[in-house]
């Protein structure tokens, strides 16, 4: 009994032992968020230096705009706040009632998480985003694209028919999944600031934030302009009423303040510069992969079968709707797999 004590109270005192920052830093993904993020600002202090318009991009971008926005102005972090202070309302309530912890279905120190978790993933994460945004925006406004679109030509043309012949519920139901059903599923972040799987939490933000910042590089150096913009009367088949078409109308518009006004359009966006028309390669699939390969490693069966549908029709959609090409979505998926075979193995 003595030692059975002696073990229980030791296996306490670690459980309550404080968090190391330095560790922090000896974790390799994290390590990379920080020299890529480090390396891309001394990129921006250089271009700023040259007088070039990405620096400008970046100047605007990233000091002036987007990062405030996101934090303190951003729609997701207000629900967010709203979200943690109901579920911390209704633990106070249960523990209260029950006087017990267990009754509640969440981490026991899920406010810790929450906090430590913020500065610890999620901080260097949102630079990483604003960093991804910087470059596809320049790109795909100021590079040459790709001429995917002549590349696919005997997919698009073999497929024509098959994508025209569609019921209108079958068009609304892949617009619905492909783009706030795709939104809702970032969601999954806020449980991952307050899950205690760390290993979770890793592959969730690292797979993430490791694929944004090759994508990025490819939006860069690669832009290639979604099919729908390159061939409209393609897609004559899709109802007038899709959410799709006020995204496009946005991203059309947004490109065309961009072509004439340059970096200043930050100014009067405010920082919510974050759709422009970029297709290559595919981050709506590359995320969907990561989601499935999730559930596979971590949820039940219901879950992976939801998942690998979810899956489906994110790839579907992104072709029928033409936001990507065939091409965004392979290296979509490419991209995301590697980045989780290395996490996994990290």
């Amino acid at each position: 009994m003595e030692k059975l004590k002696i073990s229980t109270e030791t296996k306490t005192l670690i459980s309550s032992k404080p968090i190391q920052l330095e560790n922090w830093f000896k974790e390799p993904i994290l390590s990379i968020f920080y020299i890529y993020l480090l390396s891309n600002l001394l990129f921006a202090f250089f271009e700023i230096s040259r007088g070039t318009l990405l620096g400008q991009y970046y100047l605007h971008m990233e000091l002036h705009c987007y990062l405030f926005q996101l934090i303190i102005r951003s729609s997701w972090l207000k629900r967010s706040l709203i979200i943690v202070s109901l579920l911390a309302i209704i633990e106070y309530f249960l523990k209260k009632r029950y006087k017990e912890e267990t009754i509640f279905p969440l981490p026991r120190q899920w406010k810790k998480n929450l906090i430590i978790n913020w500065f610890k993933w999620a901080v260097p994460f949102l630079f990483i985003i604003q960093t991804y945004f910087t470059l596809k925006l320049f790109g795909s406004v100021h590079n040459h694209h790709l001429p995917l679109w002549k590349w696919e030509t005997p997919f698009w043309s073999l497929m024509q028919p098959v994508f025209s012949s569609l019921p209108a519920w079958v068009y609304r139901f892949l617009d619905f999944i492909y783009v706030p059903g795709w939104g809702a599923a970032h969601w999954l972040f806020l449980f991952g600031l307050i899950s205690g799987n760390e290993t979770f939490r890793k592959r969730l933000f690292g797979v993430y934030g490791l694929s944004l910042m090759v994508g990025g590089v490819l939006h860069y150096l690669f832009p290639a302009v979604s099919p729908i913009y390159v061939a409209k009367d393609y897609f004559n088949y899709l109802p007038d009423a899709l959410i799709s078409w006020k995204y496009h109308l946005h991203c059309l518009n947004q490109q065309t303040l961009f072509l004439t006004k340059g970096a200043e359009v930050f100014t009067f966006l405010k920082g919510k510069a974050i759709t422009p028309i970029a297709a290559f390669p595919s981050f709506h699939v590359g995320y969907a992969l990561q989601l499935f390969l999730l559930s596979r490693d971590f949820g039940k069966r219901w879950l992976i079968a939801i998942s690998f549908f979810f899956l489906c029709f994110i790839i579907i959609g992104s072709l029928i709707l033409g936001y990507h090409y065939l091409i965004d979505d392979v290296a979509g998926m490419i991209i995301v797999y590697l980045m989780y075979m290395l996490v996994k193995k990290a």
